[in-house]
């Protein structure tokens, strides 16, 4: 695999990690304004509507996680997972956009194709694989285990808010899928050991079963999120003091650049 190291490729990488976090700043904070033209409804009372301090919790630290990538191991990344980055954040920043102003077919679109680019990041880049330990936890939990719960958790909710999901046969047909977010990550960790991802799995399930008790006391969905957390929870727990599994690990240990300086100057 080829390396990220062309200025060009961090500077919009940059630039598109900037826009994706202004866009999701802006609706956060404008979601309650004319901004959503009185869909606000059909977003907050849906059967996959989480709780957004959590969410914003998530946020941050996937946040501060991708700042910590693009400032210490952007250039030892491999670069065809560097573009799966910028795509991802491209597509988020179409998706608030679209999604804000109440487009939700055109958003559910959007956040399917990049549920599609970070799989595709996942599987044929194999970000699962990178390694030492510190890279893998930084620029897979970065690039694609976060983001990858987040925008599958994103396809649920929106597609929720594009078919009015209020009804109790909305709620049933919900009841049996919220346990995709068991299915899917679930097997991630056993599959790739990658804990990571059960973890966040978990914490956007958390938010989500919060998020349906303060919505709907009188149902199934928050008590079903509650056990998926759970679940997910001891999943990842158990994965993390087991041994790794024997991959072709990708390489992506960041060099100290002043060595080189110190033995010439010796």
């Amino acid at each position: 695999m080829s390396m990220a190291v062309d200025n060009t490729d961090f500077i919009i990488s940059a630039i598109s990690w900037v826009l994706c976090v202004v866009s999701n700043i802006r609706y956060e904070f404008g979601r309650r304004s004319p901004w959503d033209h009185g869909h606000q409804d059909d977003v907050a009372f849906t059967p996959f509507t989480a709780n957004l301090p959590l969410i914003a919790i998530f946020w941050l630290t996937t946040s501060l996680l991708q700042i910590i990538y693009l400032g210490r191991y952007f250039s030892v990344t491999p670069k065809n997972l560097t573009w799966h980055f910028i795509g991802s954040n491209c597509l988020l920043l179409f998706w608030s956009y679209l999604f804000a102003r109440g487009h939700y077919f055109l958003s559910l679109i959007t956040v399917i194709a990049n549920f599609v680019n970070l799989a595709i990041a996942y599987i044929v880049t194999g970000s699962y694989r990178i390694r030492p330990l510190s890279a893998w936890f930084i620029v897979h939990g970065a690039i694609v285990a976060l983001p990858l719960q987040w925008v599958f958790y994103l396809v649920f909710w929106n597609g929720a808010v594009l078919f009015h999901a209020r009804h109790i046969l909305s709620r049933v047909v919900a009841n049996i899928l919220v346990w995709d977010f068991l299915l899917v990550p679930g097997l991630l960790v056993l599959l790739f050991g990658d804990y990571l991802s059960g973890l966040a799995a978990a914490w956007i399930s958390l938010a989500l079963a919060f998020g349906q008790l303060f919505t709907k006391v009188f149902a199934l969905q928050w008590i079903f999120s509650f056990i998926i957390t759970g679940c997910l929870f001891v999943l990842a727990v158990v994965f993390s003091v087991r041994p790794p599994p024997e991959f072709d690990f990708i390489d992506v240990s960041v060099v100290d650049e002043t060595a080189p300086l110190i033995s010439e100057e010796a």
